[in-house]
């Protein structure tokens, strides 16, 4: 919290909070989003527009190579919670047409994300 407080030189100069908080952290290994064009709705009226987009396989991949904690933590904690996941995504409606809906070893190599 000291660290935290201190941002800034304690809030003096607010403009520096941003590059203190960074130099604080250390550098970030996930990869910035893409801005991706799309049409938003408004009520009855369309606009163009973009928004930050971040790719999931993209994601996993710096998880993976940069933050393995995370990566046992949230995306493979075990085999068991897998093999969990993937009995049940079978069960689903939406899985019917899934390239992995007969692959056997999708419990043993696919992540549970």
């Amino acid at each position: 919290m000291r660290k935290l407080s201190s941002l800034g030189s304690s809030g003096k100069y607010i403009n520096n909070c941003w590059r203190d908080l960074l130099l604080h952290l250390g550098q970030s290994h996930i990869p910035r989003p893409v801005l991706v064009k799309t049409i938003f709705k408004y009520g009855k009226k369309f606009k163009n527009g973009s928004m930050p987009f971040l790719f999931p396989h993209q994601l996993f991949a710096s998880l993976y190579h940069h933050y393995p904690g995370a990566w046992n933590k949230y995306i493979l904690p075990s085999m068991e919670a897998t093999q969990k996941f993937w009995s049940l995504a079978s069960r689903t409606t939406l899985f019917d047409q899934h390239p992995l809906k007969h692959d056997r070893r999708k419990k043993e190599f696919c992540a549970s994300a």
